[in-house]
């Protein structure tokens, strides 16, 4: 009796921990499944950059499941085409987007990757526009979308002048300016013929160079830096400017001794007659016009008076605070370490100034961050010292117009109240008109305290900027 009884409570026992177990490979299972379901498959970039000609690119992916089955599709083949395992091949100029859709674990996802197809080209880097006398000054390039290259740099007389105004050192790649005047600096790939060019001006000091501080209006206003403002169209817009070799990263090229910048159609809003008569249009870099917010024997604050151009202030619609914008970055320029770097070439700060007028702009501790490049904020968008109304509502002393380039680049406006145009502070919290992201300025003048969608790409852009009086190389005009 006491063997039967030990064997059914050895059974017994041999059964709860064959039920426990399976409790918990089931759960374990669960947990799997669960986490499987939760995690998305996608592949590892956004976007990416190729030359025609150059090396493919096969996609990777992340969270992708072993049996995941993949299909791939382009919607510009001609540009650049994918094949059944995702390896996209470079064909001509131009944009595509490679749709992704990804089956697994019994669902579907779908997502896209951008691709920007360029042609091969070379750089001139380091170097600025304004170079001192009998100084050296290392060479570099960079080249984009060339398997092998060769590089060498010769430099031309600007002037007509039969002399040596520059000489190179080909074994130590430096240039020296050796008289004043102006240059043209070269590089060229040997073996594919791309150069790339860069007019400089050589100095006896940096802090030598001509005025930079032109007051107008009886000191109301400043004019300090070039930014592109106004279109070249009709018979102004000539074959010379069409045809000219643009910056494939910055878009700009210099005819005539005037800079111009070049949109693609692609990247614009429709011109007002509703008709494109080019693939681009084209805009004059022009002085820019500041107003004097306030000044003292030291410094002068300066608001940019139109909005110059339309951009998001972030990627995020919520969250994000000036420190971390997108606009900041895109204000005063980003390194990969998200260090300001204001030697990028398509940041505002380096289009719009030379290396002698960010020498006199001052860094500024804004929010927490430093800055040369800022926004005002909500209250300095109320400041009476800087000419604005104490109120948030409704006032003329906040309307701002837009530039021809800022129109272009989809700033909205209209001729009886202005445009809307971003502040850098973030609301705290939605209203019920707000949307809890940075606060702007309505046409009218009238301030968003509940703040918009970040991600709002047609707002205008106001740059505040700070000059130091008594930086050495500022010799103001009244």
């Amino acid at each position: 009796m006491r063997n039967i009884m030990k064997k059914h409570l050895n059974r017994l026992t041999d059964t709860i921990i064959y039920l426990l177990l399976a409790a918990v490979l089931i759960c374990t299972i669960g947990a799997h499944q669960v986490n499987a379901a939760e995690v998305e498959p996608s592949a590892t970039i956004k976007k990416k950059t190729m030359y025609v000609g150059y090396n493919t690119y096969k996609l990777k992916f992340k969270n992708l499941a072993e049996d995941a089955k993949l299909h791939f599709k382009s919607s510009e083949p001609e540009v650049a085409k994918v094949s059944a395992t995702g390896k996209i091949t470079p064909i001509a100029t131009g944009n595509t987007k490679i749709s992704i859709t990804i089956s697994q674990n019994g669902k579907k996802y779908s997502s896209s990757v951008t691709i920007t197809v360029k042609e091969p080209y070379v750089e001139l880097i380091g170097i600025d526009d304004v170079i001192e006398r009998d100084k050296p000054y290392s060479l570099k390039a960079k080249t984009y979308g060339l398997k092998q290259f060769e590089l060498t740099y010769s430099v031309v007389n600007s002037d007509d002048k039969d002399d040596e105004i520059a000489s190179i050192d080909l074994d130590k790649l430096i240039l020296v300016g050796n008289r004043l005047g102006n240059i043209t600096l070269t590089v060229t790939e040997v073996i594919s013929g791309l150069s790339a060019s860069k007019n400089i001006k050589i100095v006896d000091k940096i802090d030598e160079t001509e005025s930079l501080v032109r007051y107008t209006d009886k000191g109301s206003y400043v004019l300090f830096g070039y930014y592109p403002q106004t279109e070249i169209k009709g018979k102004a817009l000539t074959s010379k400017i069409k045809n000219a070799k643009y910056d494939n990263e910055t878009n700009t090229a210099v005819i005539n001794d005037i800079k111009i910048y070049r949109l693609d159609k692609n990247t614009l809003f429709m011109p007002d007659d509703g008709k494109w008569y080019d693939n681009y249009r084209y805009f004059k870099f022009e002085p820019i016009k500041w107003k004097v917010m306030s000044r003292s024997d030291k410094e002068l604050v300066l608001l940019s008076e139109y909005a110059l151009i339309a951009w998001q202030y972030d990627k995020k619609d919520k969250g994000a605070v000036w420190k971390d914008s997108y606009i900041r970055g895109r204000l005063n320029g980003y390194d990969q370490g998200k260090k300001m770097d204001y030697n990028i070439k398509t940041a505002f700060a380096n289009l719009a100034f030379t290396q002698a007028e960010r020498y006199v702009m001052n860094t500024k501790n804004v929010d927490g961050v430093k800055d040369k490049v800022y926004l005002l904020s909500f209250e300095e968008a109320k400041k009476t010292s800087y000419g604005f109304s104490s109120s948030a509502n409704k006032s003329s002393s906040r309307i701002c117009y837009i530039t021809e380039f800022a129109d272009a680049s989809g700033a909205r406006g209209s001729a009886s109240e202005g445009t809307w145009w971003w502040l850098r502070t973030t609301a705290n919290k939605s209203t019920v008109l707000g949307d809890g992201g940075a606060m702007a300025v309505y046409g009218g003048g009238k301030i968003e305290t509940g703040g918009l969608k970040n991600g709002i790409a047609d707002n205008g852009v106001r740059p505040v900027i700070s000059i130091n009086l008594k930086a050495e190389n500022i010799k103001s005009k009244k």
